[in-house]
């Protein structure tokens, strides 16, 4: 298995799936729009946090 820092299609593959998983990871507790979702993790993936 490779691990890498993500590309950019990766990288807005993963932000168009964020609220998502957050609504799911917090058992539908927060539902975040996607403008809230994207400041939460896209500062992560463009450091290159592996997630």
């Amino acid at each position: 298995m490779e691990i890498r820092k993500p590309s950019e299609v990766e990288i807005e593959k993963i932000l168009a799936h964020s609220p998502q998983a957050i609504f799911e990871g917090t058992l539908g507790e927060v539902e975040p729009t996607i403008e809230k979702a994207k400041q939460l993790v896209e500062p992560l993936l463009r450091r290159g946090v592996i997630i």
